[in-house]
Formats: structure tokens, C-alpha cells, sequence
């Protein structure tokens, strides 16, 4: 049975509210019949279905780090990420901070793949395996760089605990 170190949910209400201000504001084009040619039905149920499709892609970030893995998962679950412990190669592990124009959600950057839901500070979390990289995107930096070291050297976490 693995002990969970660490699991903390953030939500992107910039997502959230963003979406659902398309979704209502496709709804109410179509209803009042807006402009010279209006928005047929079944284009705006494409587009609010693709406007709710990315709300529950996107609306949350957990991280979760038990004895053997560290994980990331975006939205309901469908997105998911996650590095052994053991392959962390952890002199490499470094904070970043995220530009702005990063954006939000899953991301290719520089550093590697980056899933966050607020813009600013990340861990860059590399692997053994050439090419796993994790950068995630939360304003526990500090802690997560501590929990991991503690599950990478676990000999001498035990001394200094």
C-alpha cells in the first residue's frame, strides 16, 4: 500500500470562467438570433459541447507524490502525467518561472511539457529516462523539492528528519 506525501487540488477559474462565458454567450447569439446570418442550432451545440469538452479537460490540476510515483493530473483524468520516484534525478529538479504567455492548461515549453492552471512559478522535474520531463505548475515549490529529496535519499532524510 503506497502513503500519499503530498496531494493538493488547484482549480483554474480562468478556464472555468472563461468557457462557460462562451457556452452562454454562444446560447444567447443563437436564442436572440444575433446578426444579419445567425448561428444555426447544431454550430452552437458544436461549440458549446467543445467549450464544456475543454472545462472538464482543464478545470483542475492535482499533484499527488506517494513511495513510487510522482503525478499530474489535468481536469477529470483524462490528461495525466507521472515520473517514478526512483528515476527523479534530483540535482536537476529547479524551480522555473512561468511567463505569462506560457498560458495555461497543457503546454510545450523549452523545459518540457507543462501542465499548470495558474501562471507563475513550476518544478522542473527531470528523469533518468532522456526526454522525461515534468514541469508542473504550482506555488509549492518549495515543499515539493523537500518531499521528493526526502523519497530520493531516504538514508539521509532519516538522519535529519
Amino acid at each position: 500500500m503506497s502513503t500519499i506525501h503530498y496531494s493538493k487540488t488547484s482549480y483554474s477559474f480562468i478556464i472555468i470562467g472563461g468557457m462557460l462565458l462562451g457556452v452562454i454567450g454562444i446560447g444567447i447569439s443563437y436564442y436572440f438570433k444575433w446578426g444579419t446570418s445567425p448561428i444555426p442550432l447544431i454550430v452552437s451545440l458544436i461549440v458549446q459541447l467543445f467549450f464544456i469538452g475543454i472545462i472538464l479537460l482543464m478545470y483542475r490540476l492535482k499533484i499527488t507524490i506517494d513511495n513510487t510515483h510522482i503525478t499530474v493530473t489535468l481536469g477529470i483524468g483524462l490528461i495525466k502525467n507521472s515520473i517514478l520516484i526512483k528515476d527523479i534525478v534530483m540535482s536537476d529538479v529547479k524551480k522555473v518561472s512561468i511567463p505569462w504567455y506560457y498560458g495555461i492548461g497543457i503546454r510545450l515549453t523549452p523545459y518540457g511539457m507543462l501542465y499548470n492552471v495558474k501562471v507563475g512559478m513550476a518544478l522542473l522535474i527531470p528523469s533518468k529516462n532522456k526526454g522525461r520531463t515534468l514541469l508542473v505548475g504550482t506555488n509549492d515549490t518549495d515543499l515539493l523539492m523537500k518531499i521528493l529529496f526526502k523519497l530520493t535519499n531516504p538514508n539521509i532524510s532519516k538522519n535529519f528528519s
